[in-house]
């Protein structure tokens, strides 16, 4: 369900690298329903996310609060500075 629990710095695509950084879990398509967590906005993952497909990311709340405060972050490209994938 899960791979690999790793931190990295963090950087929102179009904003300045503030050298904070984030816990990032590799999971697959069960493992929210598996740890009982839903999804309040946006969709979690599927099985159309899968090694062949772009890269996604699903961020919680306190993620949301520390990197784009009252801002929608659905769609937003993320990453490790220089590296992004898109949040679904």
């Amino acid at each position: 369900m899960e791979d690999n629990n790793w931190s990295n710095g963090i950087q929102i695509q179009g904003q300045p690298y503030s050298n904070r950084g984030a816990s990032f879990v590799k999971a697959n398509a069960e493992y929210f329903d598996s740890v009982g967590t839903h999804v309040l906005m946006g969709r979690g993952i599927g099985v159309q996310d899968s090694a062949a497909a772009p890269a996604v990311a699903v961020v919680n709340q306190s993620f949301v609060k520390a990197f784009f405060g009252d801002r929608n972050p659905i769609g937003a490209r993320m990453g490790s500075p220089g590296h992004f994938v898109r949040s679904v």
